[in-house]
């Protein structure tokens, strides 16, 4: 859902998030599963996730998999922060 939106060309809309909307992610998270530091959850990053939560998270892999918007292997950073935008800041959404 968009509370205001503008087209930033590709195949994203940026949109607004109020306050209210959702917890912020811990900002240590990304960079925690991130292993090698190369600003990527690679394959066996997120296979590591997986392992420790899908038990107690059974959605996660679908969502996980919805979050990989350029459709190459892993999860970058500007994809991570599309699927947990901080709270009362800008984010985008696919068109």
């Amino acid at each position: 859902m968009c509370w205001s939106s503008t087209d930033s060309g590709e195949n994203y809309t940026t949109c607004e998030c109020p306050k209210e909307c959702s917890a912020d992610p811990e900002p240590w998270e990304f960079e925690y599963i991130d292993r090698d530091k190369n600003n990527v959850l690679d394959t066996a990053e997120i296979q590591d996730v997986f392992s420790d939560v899908l038990d107690f998270e059974p959605c996660l892999y679908g969502f996980l998999k919805s979050c990989d918007l350029n459709e190459k292997e892993g999860i970058d950073k500007r994809e991570w922060d599309f699927c947990f935008p901080k709270t009362g800041t800008a984010f985008e959404t696919r068109k």
